[in-house]
């Protein structure tokens, strides 16, 4: 099979991370999502501490000024634009680019359906869950009640809006951005997988 990328922003509860770790093993392929930091870093020289607090800073629905600037491969190698937050996305963004030259990989988040957006072979994937569904595996995930499960979901779900927002301008759950919307409610991790495969081979066109 020819080199991809499948792409997959998510829900939190949805089964998201699940099914793109099981899609990364069923290929053999790389999963990317905390270890972007630390190839970043290495490729850059610039701390991971650096890249862990652009990473985790809550973006609170604002747009970053510089959206021209985003996904161009352009990165400032000197002085305070070197640390900016959008040079420091760029460069993970140049991770990513220059590793799917010659790899497929999984992408969970970090905007990936955008980053790719210019690429044949990607896949780009939103998974999502019913509030119903989502409570009911994060309760059964980390142990937790009703209410502790929604409040966590309503603030992961939050900053991922807000991430996304920030480096795209645009809204996490607009389907225009993506391939195909995949809601998980009803259905197992192996069917997840199962349909993604399926809709991988046709956009390879096998």
């Amino acid at each position: 099979m020819e080199n991809f990328i499948i792409t997959i922003e998510r829900g939190f509860g949805s089964k998201g991370k699940k099914i793109g770790k099981r899609l990364a093993h069923d290929f053999g392929i790389e999963f990317f999502e905390d270890s972007i930091a630390k190839r970043a870093s290495e490729d850059s020289g610039i701390n991971l501490d650096v890249f862990l607090k652009m990473e985790k800073t809550p973006r609170n629905g604002s747009v970053s000024r510089k959206l021209d600037f985003l996904y161009s491969g352009e990165i400032a190698d000197y002085g305070f634009h070197m640390l900016s937050t959008e040079n420091l996305y760029n460069h993970e963004a140049k991770v990513l680019r220059d590793y799917a030259a010659n790899n497929s990989m999984i992408v969970m988040g970090l905007t990936g359906n955008m980053i790719f957006r210019d690429f044949p072979n990607a896949l780009r994937i939103n998974i999502q869950a019913t509030d119903e569904a989502a409570v009911k595996e994060i309760k059964e995930y980390y142990g937790v009640n009703g209410v502790a499960a929604v409040a966590l979901i309503n603030e992961k779900n939050k900053f991922r809006r807000d991430f996304y927002k920030y480096f795209t301008g645009e809204d996490w759950l607009d389907g225009r951005f993506y391939d195909y919307v995949i809601n998980t409610s009803n259905m197992t991790v192996d069917q997840c997988v199962h349909i993604i495969k399926m809709l991988l081979e046709e956009k390879l066109g096998r």
